[in-house]
């Protein structure tokens, strides 16, 4: 995974997506290392002037909610968070668009990424799951037919913006 985390090329896409991506609400970037969304952080500002706030398990409680103020604030548009720090009680509603920028494969936390993204809030009027699907690598193609499989058993409409 070291080798899709230094993956300048599709890093560089995975940015230009989001930058592209105009939502008026939160929006959620998910990744399996901290490395990794340390990387998205730095192309995201030097390529697109977004501020994007870095959540992870090793930020201390009191920078967590920093953020979360700032967030509530509505002066946050962009968090990048691992997808462990979705088991240690993260709860933001207000989330409207997720992209998965990491390959992930297990179910459990397949279903924790989508539930993160779907729960009701008054005045969100759509989520929306952005999935980087890696088709060219065996395991990376593999994983992606695993997400899919969840999606469609949580009836999970797929399309195009």
């Amino acid at each position: 995974m070291t080798e899709l985390v230094n993956n300048t090329q599709r890093n560089i896409l995975v940015c230009q997506t989001i930058a592209d991506h105009k939502a008026d609400g939160l929006s959620l970037i998910l990744s399996g290392r901290v490395d990794h969304c340390n990387v998205l952080q730095q192309l995201l500002k030097d390529n697109h002037d977004i501020d994007a706030h870095v959540l992870t398990g090793s930020l201390a409680a009191r920078g967590r909610e920093e953020i979360y103020n700032q967030i509530k604030s509505g002066t946050v548009k962009h968090i990048i968070a691992t997808i462990s720090l979705l088991k240690e009680g993260f709860d933001l509603p207000v989330l409207q668009s997720l992209f998965l920028a990491y390959p992930a494969r297990w179910k459990g936390s397949i279903v924790q990424m989508i539930g993160r993204i779907l729960r009701p809030v008054k005045g969100k009027q759509y989520a929306m799951i952005i999935d980087f699907v890696d088709s060219q690598i065996g395991v990376l193609k593999n994983s992606a037919r695993a997400r899919a499989g969840v999606y469609q058993a949580e009836k999970i409409e797929r399309g195009y913006p």
